[in-house]
């Protein structure tokens, strides 16, 4: 084992950027600390200078940030951005003849190495380790030849693992596009033979979707005594909607729903409690989901009015649906 600072220059110029013209610039706000590279230098003219920008870096150089070790913004210097200056705000490695800048790229991503500069910082609104902690780390060394192996296998195998993680959002994608592709048939009538087709194959008669709608809600309006409401409509009504197939028909979903109704408006924090009655709020109801993380409780004695009764969906805007017809 050899500490980061036996195996370093002591020393990196901190001269600054050249007298005049302009110069790349990178600070911590150009690494990042997913992919560990820098991704957006800045070319800055000379009388623009932040006064941070002091270190003239090289290529092969290793930057780490010295604030908030536990996010691991490293990046290593690239050719194509040899001589740029770097903030006081990295602590920079460069490598001694007998060590790889790679693997000290790769040292310094290790847990253990986060870990310790992470029990390091000092500082609360702007925690920081010091030059002196990250060179008092303590890091193998095999020979330059095996460092070079190692290096060479561990950029193969990421290698791999980018491919694999390109291919996965690939197929994700490609699942989405399906999922809202059979959606979309399903909703149009299209995903499998429609009811009038059926029975038309068969010769049976159907009850058509809107004479369903009617029975529907003429036996809802005796339970309600005649109050009703919401409404349907066939092709053609409204120039906005697509065609329906035969026996279809469009409808909103006050004519399909039991009841629709508006969720608890105005405050509830002071009858949130610890275990009771989940308590359903918008940002439990996500794309296709439920998501339970932040859910809130209310006492089974504050109200009965909020209950949902089993099956019923939130949704967050009124819009027009489709209904098949069924059979006779």
């Amino acid at each position: 084992m050899m500490e980061l600072g036996g195996i370093t220059e002591p020393k990196i110029d901190q001269s600054g950027p050249p007298p005049a013209g302009e110069f790349n610039y990178i600070d911590i706000s150009s690494v990042d600390n997913k992919s560990k590279r820098i991704v957006d230098p800045k070319r800055l003219p000379v009388e623009g200078a932040p006064s941070r920008a002091r270190q003239r870096l090289q290529a092969g150089d290793v930057l780490v940030s010295m604030t908030r070790p536990n996010l691991n913004a490293v990046a290593l210097v690239p050719p194509e951005l040899d001589g740029s200056i770097g903030s006081t705000g990295f602590h920079v490695l460069r490598a001694r003849g007998n060590v790889s800048p790679q693997w000290l790229y790769y040292g310094v991503q290790t847990h253990q190495f986060v870990g310790a500069m992470s029990e390091l910082v000092q500082g609360a609104l702007y925690p920081a380790v010091r030059p002196k902690d990250i060179r008092a780390f303590d890091i193998a060394l095999p020979d330059l030849d095996e460092q070079r192996r190692i290096v060479a296998e561990i950029e193969k195998q990421f290698s791999r693992l980018d491919e694999a993680v390109a291919n996965l959002k690939r197929v994700k994608a490609n699942l989405k596009r399906y999922k809202a592709a059979v959606l979309k048939a399903a909703v149009e009538g299209r995903l499998v033979p429609a009811e009038a087709e059926l029975a038309l194959r068969e010769g049976r008669a159907f009850e058509t979707a809107a004479e369903h709608l009617a029975r529907f809600r003429g036996a809802r309006a005796e339970g309600r005594h005649g109050r009703v409401s919401g409404e349907a409509w066939g092709n053609g009504a409204t120039p906005d909607l697509p065609l329906l197939p035969p026996g279809w028909c469009w409808s909103n979903f006050e004519a399909v729903a039991d009841r629709v109704t508006v969720g608890h408006v105005g405050p509830m924090k002071d009858e949130y409690v610890a275990e009771g009655i989940p308590f359903l709020r918008s940002q439990n109801v996500r794309p296709n989901r439920y998501d339970s993380e932040g859910l809130k409780f209310i006492s089974p004695n504050s109200t009965r009015s909020f209950k949902s009764p089993p099956w019923s969906r939130a949704i967050s805007s009124s819009c027009a649906l489709a209904v098949s017809a069924s059979r006779a």
